[in-house]
């Protein structure tokens, strides 16, 4: 189900940015934002479905976690959403 969903995503991304202007990041590099993703958040386990589609846009290595290196967005483009609470809040 999650790979199905990525892939019909990164399929119509350029569709989806055009009808909803805040698509436009994810449009712009889709698989460097699962990579950002991925990367600022390495304790979370990877969901088979993703790792199954950053392997096809080789985007992801056999030692277990995603290749940043030509896949990378700049972090500046994207909201950050984060559920952590800081210590003493």
């Amino acid at each position: 189900m999650v790979y199905k969903m990525l892939t019909a995503f990164y399929k119509n991304k350029d569709d989806l940015a055009k009808s909803e202007p805040g698509f436009m990041p994810m449009a712009r590099d889709f698989v460097g934002m699962q990579v950002q993703g991925i990367n600022a958040n390495p304790e979370i386990p990877v969901h088979p479905g993703l790792v199954k589609f950053l392997k096809e846009h080789k985007a992801w290595n056999d030692s277990g976690r995603s290749q940043a290196a030509s896949k990378r967005i700049n972090p500046l483009e994207i909201p950050v959403v984060t559920t952590r609470k800081r210590a003493g809040h």
